[in-house]
């Protein structure tokens, strides 16, 4: 594994990358965000990205990063635990809070450890009170670089019950950073339902998918049935989250996990794998910030690339669902794998 000095923080902060490489892959890990900053796959660069650290903390869109405490959107930016209130940052929406507020794990620097040559461990201590959550939270994310795959394993255990649900936000594109678009690409999701959502992507209940745009239980274009989402733009896109069947199995690395999703270009084929039951689809509907520009030059577009993003449920707090007691160890793993 190379470890090389990537930029410094505006604090003066230093920020390494690691670089794991095997005969087919190349991933390459910053230390600022857990960002997976390059992804090649027989030689092509599959997730978007930036150049410098300045575009890093410019961007608002995730680029790459590990996502906490909270991925995805928490109505009314609070929730109650113990018959006690946290108001959370608002970021989304007119009250709406979203992946963790306004300076989530996606900006923080995490201490990393190398395990192995192709596994990179990164750590992260959340201080009781960070973004108003509760509980010291100790997070462990662990980086695996397989023959035809990355692996992603969470791990987080808190001294106070806490809400957590940490994933990671690599915008894919199968032809590589050259600026086209993911119309063309085939997506395929294990999802009988998805969850529906108001104006502000808040969720409203499940639907079936049978009949709608939403159905890609069969393999289908992305941009087949792209017009006529529920938000108030009709060429707005996906950002849902699809509550997987679970009925389809894979097992990778003696792990059992759910065949999430499969993507396509025809020429390289993505399969998602997960423990979760959900999946946030997001065809990067926002994905437009003037004077930003990607790694080599390419100018940012709406729907250059999409993100399959493993989850809980969105607003799982509101409903009081996924809750982390004290103690107890937060566990997850998620793959994505590359024929």
């Amino acid at each position: 594994m190379e470890k090389k000095l990537f930029g410094y923080m505006p604090d003066g902060c230093a920020v390494y990358s690691y670089t794991m490489k095997n005969g087919k892959m190349e991933a390459e890990i910053l230390t600022l965000g857990g960002i997976i900053r390059r992804l090649e796959v027989g030689g092509t660069d599959v997730v978007m990205g930036f150049d410098t650290i300045d575009d890093m903390l410019t961007d608002t869109s995730n680029q790459g990063a590990l996502i906490g405490r909270y991925g995805n959107r928490i109505k009314d930016a609070h929730f109650f635990i113990d018959g006690k209130e946290y108001k959370l940052y608002v970021n989304t929406g007119k009250n709406n809070h979203l992946h963790g507020g306004k300076y989530g794990f996606n900006r923080k620097l995490w201490n990393a450890e190398v395990k192995s040559e192709n596994e990179l461990v990164l750590t992260y201590l959340s201080p009781d009170g960070e973004e108003n959550y509760p509980g010291n939270l100790d997070v462990k994310v662990t980086y695996t670089l397989y023959e035809d795959a990355i692996g992603i394993h969470y791990e987080a255990v808190s001294d106070k019950d806490t809400f957590v649900n940490l994933t990671n936000h690599a915008y894919f594109n199968l032809n590589g950073a050259d600026g086209s678009k993911i119309l063309d690409h085939v997506l395929q999701i294990n999802a009988d339902t998805y969850t529906a959502v108001d104006h502000e992507l808040i969720p409203v209940g499940r639907e079936p998918v049978a009949g709608t745009m939403f159905d890609f239980r069969t393999p289908k274009r992305i941009g087949q049935d792209l017009h006529g989402t529920v938000v108030t733009d009709p060429d707005f896109g996906y950002d849902h989250n699809f509550n997987l069947t679970g009925a389809v199995k894979e097992t990778y690395d003696g792990k059992e996990l759910n065949v999430c999703a499969v993507l396509s270009n025809g020429k390289l084929t993505m399969t998602t794998l997960t423990d979760q039951l959900g999946v946030q689809f997001y065809s990067a509907n926002f994905l437009e910030h003037p004077g930003i520009q990607f790694k080599g030059g390419v100018e940012l577009n709406r729907r250059m690339a999409l993100c399959l993003e493993t989850q809980f449920e969105p607003d799982a707090p509101t409903r009081g669902e996924n809750l982390l007691k004290a103690g107890k160890v937060y566990v997850t793993d998620t793959v994505y794998r590359f024929e």
